[in-house]
């Protein structure tokens, strides 16, 4: 698997930027998309687009799971018209120490198989985040100046308000 190449911070601290970047593979900038997130307008649901990627996503589940993955993010790069989809799983084969990209779609797709250490980038803040860690540390470590674009990467923690109350 290649890997894109980053000195390995160690707890947490922010993410090497462009400039500390070594090897021949992809830099953080050209994964960090908050602006042009931020500029996408928004669209109303298409509830039947999404109803027949369900169908299709439960038929390539009973036919082919091996390839639900793969199929997984090809629907999701049409569903949301972008320029890319992908997942980045952590795996116990190196203890969980790289994200690794089993599945991409679009521009990226030539990165399949590739990944990043697990303390990069978006992929890093959102465990991080799932993790419990403080939003304001997130915001330090990943760069952002405005408190919302850290927020995004909290909304999505399953457990963010687990134990809130410890009676």
């Amino acid at each position: 698997m290649s890997l894109v190449q980053f000195e390995q911070p160690v707890g947490l601290v922010r993410p090497p930027n462009a400039a500390d970047r070594t090897g021949d593979g992809p830099n953080l900038q050209s994964m960090l998309s908050t602006a042009e997130l931020s500029r996408r307008p928004t669209r109303p649901p298409d509830h039947e687009a999404e109803n027949r990627a369900l169908i299709a996503l439960a038929r390539e589940m009973a036919i082919s799971p091996e390839g639900i993955l793969q199929k997984l993010v090809d629907t999701a790069l049409v569903l949301c018209r972008a320029h890319s989809a992908g997942l980045s799983l952590l795996e116990e084969g190196d203890q969980k120490s790289n994200f690794h990209w089993r599945a991409i779609a679009g521009e990226w797709a030539s990165h399949l198989n590739g990944g990043t250490p697990r303390n990069f980038g978006p992929c890093g803040g959102y465990a991080l985040a799932n993790a419990g860690h403080d939003t304001r540390a997130l915001q330090a470590w990943l760069g952002h100046r405005n408190i919302q674009h850290t927020v995004r990467y909290t909304e999505l923690a399953p457990d963010r308000f687990k134990n809130f109350w410890r009676d």
